[in-house]
């Protein structure tokens, strides 16, 4: 039998949440990928009888914050251009998707752009959780990650920023905005050579810059007390991204970032701290899903945290636990 593909709503057309003249540019140019975008979702479990009603609602939670961020940054002059690269820009998203937000600031105006960051993610929504990774920043840009408070849980975003003279052109499907001053540059001519994030990757694994031969701004010097604060939010951050590798890869074996999160959780407590050994037998996703939160508890001990980031990520992992298929959420 053959399923008819109906979409949680019909701005789906464009796969989030804006209208097609939010696109000019973008889909002009990519009308091609973006039909393969269109034909491509329908196998990663976009029929509304193959999703959750917990994937839906983390979905629509994420539309909502993915729209306050563009009409944010779309109202704020200092930026010339906004896109999504990662799952959601190339079309290959699902419920569990981080929001890799990259953006592109007026040269003149970046210092004072990276001196507000934390102001900045802080109107965007709930911001219970900010975690310094500087080595993930683009060339000359900064990176930071950050955790929002929504009713299923935290919704991560992993913020890129770059100055105008160091920025490529996107391939993302998700275009924002790019305003006529930034078409105009030198720079913007060239495209990146594959989606940014993976450049960015490819530049920590090679030791070299795929887009650029510079190095990432670094804007965060942190004192010992400021680096075992960030390790503490970093575990936090795992935790979920760990929660979210189960769900994808229900019949893989083990927690394959329990030893990340110890070491995180010895350097959050000054040493102190380390997690326990597991007496869970990890033998379905159900189990090593019961493994987290076992493990989720030894943080809470160890790491302080605001009530409401503690909350969300508890959230999060019931999430989870509920969009496992009904044979595999209870031992």
């Amino acid at each position: 039998m053959v399923r008819e593909f109906q979409p949680l709503n019909a701005l789906y057309l464009t796969g989030l949440l804006w209208t097609p003249n939010k696109y000019p540019v973008n889909l002009q140019a990519n009308r091609a990928q973006f039909r393969n975008f269109l034909l491509a979702r329908t196998t990663i479990r976009w029929f509304n009888d193959g999703m959750t009603e917990i994937e839906q609602t983390r979905i629509q939670e994420r539309e909502a914050l993915i729209a306050r961020i563009s009409n944010l940054l779309e109202s704020d002059q200092r930026f010339l251009a906004a896109w999504l690269e990662g799952s959601l820009g190339r079309g290959s998203f699902d419920a569990w998707s981080d929001i890799d937000l990259w953006t592109v600031v007026r040269d003149e105006d970046f210092a004072q752009v990276v001196s507000d960051r934390y102001a900045i993610m802080e109107t965007m929504g709930s911001c219970v959780l900010k975690v310094e990774s500087p080595q993930n920043g683009p060339a000359n840009g900064i990176y930071l990650m950050a955790g929002f408070e929504t009713a299923s849980g935290i919704q991560l975003v992993d913020w890129y920023c770059q100055p105008a003279s160091q920025a490529c052109r996107s391939n993302s499907l998700a275009v924002f905005f790019i305003r006529p001053e930034l078409s105009r540059m030198e720079s913007w001519r060239s495209s990146m050579p594959e989606d940014g994030i993976s450049a960015i990757f490819s530049r920590s694994r090679q030791g070299e810059d795929s887009l650029r031969s510079d190095e990432p701004y670094v804007a965060w010097h942190p004192n010992t007390e400021q680096d075992a604060l960030n390790a503490g939010n970093l575990a936090w951050a795992m935790v979920m991204i760990q929660a979210k590798h189960i769900f994808r890869h229900p019949n893989e074996p083990g927690l394959p970032f329990e030893s990340f999160l110890s070491k995180l959780v010895k350097k959050a407590s000054g040493g102190v701290q380390t997690l326990r050994p597991s007496t869970i037998d990890m033998e379905g996703p159900s189990d090593r899903l019961d493994r987290l939160v076992d493990i989720t508890g030894g943080i809470i001990r160890a790491v302080p945290a605001d009530t409401k980031l503690k909350d969300g990520i508890i959230r999060y992992l019931n999430a989870v636990r509920q969009a496992l298929p009904m044979d595999a959420r209870a031992r």
